[in-house]
């Protein structure tokens, strides 16, 4: 028996429909902006949907097809960032939701970018490395020769999304599939800038509270990947107490304080938090309802609910990744307060933005320019969100949308119908 025969396999709820959820978010923010019906009407549908057929050649001789799905939301923008998921599970509505959702993030940043997305239906741990090798190839040649997807991606960025990481992106790139291609420094860039955001955020709202004296920042990590850890990571140097991590194996918790570098060097030696010794074991459920300031949620989908919304604790849940924190996840209570959602669409358009700088960038530009160059975007964007969601009185996760559909119905009217 290994470390992964002990790993709970994941509950898969095929009843869940994440684009029936963004259109209900859509409808729900162009009625509060009373939108003109024509462009409630566009961007209702996707402009494009392709679907291609990939005959990958497998290692023991057979031959099977893998269907490919590309999804443009909009042209409003001739420039596009194209996510690419490579995911046994993925189907149209989950490529039509992350097109959009790259569109609204990259609005919400001011980015002139539209948002298109493309799914490799193929299961990654059913692959070898070659037969995946492979696979990608096969995309680029028609991502690149098919002419409806090159008219729609002209001056592109790929985005890595499910199932893909710095290999595949390195094969797009080798294969000249793009001009530009998302890589683990992008990330790592968005990651310090987030936590740059974080502790802002804490500062203003901790010194609120206590009266103006310094703050703690005392905060827990769900989800260890690449992006997870580096929000940590950068937190823990900036003096920030991290008090409880898990992943899908279970977790951890020091009320005094965890060794960030003992736990990297466990994940690397293991791969998972399951077998960390120098703290206390604990459950994912214990994590969500630990005492700390700031909860981050950096993998998995639908973590918090209305069923466990309510035992949250952190004045401060970060969504790191899609899906995390269902409608209706916290109910109003006199004794812990709602926390406020720093929502998906703020992470992920904070990661487009580093990928866009970094293509951008002026060649004279040293990297510490451009990192506070993405923190003051970063914090401009949490003080619009802020300023709406105060003025409406609604919450963080609804102003998001609000203004990125507002920077779109813009540019739609400048162009007409």
């Amino acid at each position: 028996m290994n470390t992964q025969d002990l790993i709970p396999s994941l509950d898969r709820e095929t009843s869940y429909d994440a684009w029936m959820e963004a259109a209900l978010d859509l409808e729900q923010a162009a009625h509060t902006l009373d939108l003109e019906p024509w462009i409630v009407e566009r961007l209702r549908q996707c402009e494009s949907e392709l679907h291609s057929n990939l005959l990958l050649q497998c290692d023991d001789g057979s031959a099977h097809i893998k269907r490919a799905i590309h999804v443009a939301y909009t042209s409003v923008y001739p420039r596009s960032a194209c996510e690419l998921r490579i995911s046994a599970g993925g189907g149209l509505n989950s490529t039509r939701t992350a097109a959009m959702r790259t569109t609204l993030a990259a609005a919400l940043f001011a980015i002139d970018i539209s948002g298109s997305a493309t799914t490799l239906i193929a299961d990654t741990d059913e692959l070898s490395e070659h037969e995946l090798h492979s696979l990608v190839d096969g995309f680029a040649k028609i991502y690149s020769s098919d002419r409806e997807i090159a008219d729609a991606e002209t001056g592109n960025v790929v985005l890595a999304g499910e199932g893909v990481n710095d290999y595949v992106l390195a094969w797009l790139a080798s294969a000249n599939a793009s001009r530009h291609i998302s890589a683990s420094d992008c990330s790592e860039a968005a990651a310090i800038a987030l936590a740059h955001t974080i502790r802002k955020w804490n500062l203003q709202s901790a010194s609120a509270r206590e009266g103006g004296r310094t703050p703690s920042l005392r905060f827990a990590v769900q989800g260890m990947g690449e992006f997870g850890r580096a929000v940590a990571r950068e937190l823990v140097r900036k003096g920030a107490t991290l008090v409880a991590v898990s992943d899908v194996s279970g977790g951890v918790t020091d009320t005094a304080g965890l060794d960030m570098g003992a736990i990297e060097r466990h994940l690397q030696r293991e791969e998972f938090i399951l077998g960390y010794r120098d703290a206390d074991a604990i459950s994912k459920a214990e994590l969500l309802a630990c005492e700390c300031d700031v909860l981050i949620l950096a993998a998995g989908a639908r973590h918090l609910n209305a069923g466990n919304g309510r035992s949250v604790r952190a004045t401060l849940v970060v969504e790191c990744a899609p899906d995390m924190v269902e409608r209706g996840a916290f109910v109003p209570c006199a004794e812990t307060g709602v926390p406020s959602v720093l929502p998906y669409l703020f992470i992920s358009g904070l990661r487009l933005a580093a990928v866009v700088q970094q293509q951008d960038a002026n060649p004279l530009a040293t990297s510490r320019r451009c990192q506070t160059e993405l923190k003051l975007a970063a914090l401009q964007v949490l003080k619009a969100l802020q300023k709406c969601a105060d003025e409406r009185g609604i919450p963080l996760a609804e102003a998001a949308p609000l203004l990125a559909l507002s920077r779109i119905s813009r540019q739609l009217r400048l162009q007409g119908i």
